[in-house]
């Protein structure tokens, strides 16, 4: 299973890296712990990418809009600072790093899985919209 979200995530990486996508927010964490974040570089009218973790038992970021440019699974190092702050209370899953590698800033959560789609989910058309945002 570890191979696979490696893999994943690798795939990711690299897909984003052909955008200009660094900007994220969450848009739904419900109570059976899936966490969607949304990316993309005009949050007034569209996203153009979803992050979907499942069964996420932690989550260290902002509650607004944060960038990353990179995902990762957390070192051995993280993994234990994580482990001290979640007070030895954490469910199984990867520990996952959310890096802004600009300003070397990682944000973190432990989830079970990872998927994710490059698909532009418009708000609402603006061409129809008066005025800016």
């Amino acid at each position: 299973m570890h191979n696979k979200i490696e893999e994943i995530i690798k795939r990711f990486n690299n897909e984003l890296e052909k955008t200009s996508i660094e900007d994220f927010y969450i848009i739904r964490f419900d109570r059976s712990g899936k966490l969607i974040l949304a990316g993309s570089i005009d949050f007034c009218y569209y996203h153009d990418v979803e992050i979907i973790f499942h069964e996420v038992s932690f989550i260290c970021c902002p509650a607004s809009t944060f960038t990353v440019n990179r995902l990762r699974i957390a070192n051995e190092f993280e993994n234990q600072k994580l482990n001290q702050i979640m007070c030895g209370n954490q469910e199984e899953g990867f520990y996952i790093a959310m890096d802004d590698t600009f300003s070397n800033i990682s944000y973190y959560l432990v989830a079970q899985e990872i998927e994710y789609k490059f698909q532009e989910i418009k708000y609402f058309d603006k061409d129809k919209v008066i005025g800016n945002c």
